[in-house]
């Protein structure tokens, strides 16, 4: 018999079938595959690094025309950022709040500043107990002197003088005592940070009073009033001031009763 020949148009039909039939075959094992790729083997992409906050600054005790901050990258730090200041030129009669942020080198770790108690460790400072215990701010003071009466050659004396703004919660009379009482050993507990020692401290300074504005300030000289240590303590405002110099004593009472 004569074999019947496909009609052209059934042919074109069959091809288009077959040619759908396998682009949806493959549409559906992409798919599949995908699916397969996003739900299972997908790599899970890490997570953005958290956002750096910066810590907000405290207010410092005092108006002091300048505050600088110092950065340590943890705790152990503090020593040596606050030491980056003690060897840097001032600008002479400016008393200047150092504050000092912790700015870890691990990312995770939020940065902070420097409280209390961190830079009484830091220093290895001493304050009576019972003092330190009615301490509830405390801050590192930097003053440039300009009075130099003890120094052989002006040009190139050291002029850093260094400080403490304490705030206190102590009233006038339990402050007045734990001060008096602390006088004997004061030069010793405060020489790690103020650096008595290098004006050849006595062991026994002899104190006297003075007045100033009003301010009743106790002070011992080690040679005359430029290398000295002197402290005040103002009730009213809270507030223990000490310095190294006459100067430097006059310019933070002169801040505080702006």
């Amino acid at each position: 018999p004569t074999p019947v020949a496909t009609p052209p148009v059934a042919a074109a039909n069959r091809r288009k079938f077959i040619f759908l039939a396998s682009s949806l075959a493959v549409i559906v094992l992409a798919a599949a595959g995908g699916t397969l790729w996003w739900f299972k083997f997908r790599p899970t992409p890490a997570p953005p690094p958290p956002p750096i906050i910066e810590p907000t600054p405290p207010a410092p005790i005092l108006r002091t025309p300048i505050t600088q901050t110092v950065e340590a990258a943890a705790e152990g730090g503090i020593r040596d950022a606050v030491e980056r200041v003690w060897s840097a030129p001032g600008t002479p009669r400016t008393p200047v709040t150092i504050l000092v942020k912790i700015t870890p080198a691990d990312p995770g770790t939020p940065k902070r500043y420097a409280m209390t108690d961190d830079l009484i460790r830091a220093t290895s400072i001493t304050f009576p107990s019972a003092l330190k215990a009615t301490i509830t701010d405390l801050n590192f003071i930097w003053y440039a002197q300009e009075e130099l009466f003890s120094a052989d050659d002006p040009a190139n004396a050291d002029r850093n003088r260094f400080g403490l703004a304490v705030r206190l919660n102590a009233t006038t009379e339990d402050g007045r005592q734990a001060l008096a009482a602390w006088e004997p050993t004061i030069v010793a507990d405060l020489d790690p940070y103020l650096r008595l020692s290098r004006f050849g401290i006595s062991a026994n300074p002899e104190w006297r009073d003075n007045d100033y504005r009003g301010v009743a300030i106790r002070y011992a000289n080690f040679l005359l009033p430029d290398e000295s240590i002197d402290y005040a303590f103002l009730p009213a405002q809270n507030l223990l001031l000490i310095t190294t110099s006459r100067e430097s004593m006059y310019a933070l009472v002169d801040l505080v009763l702006m």
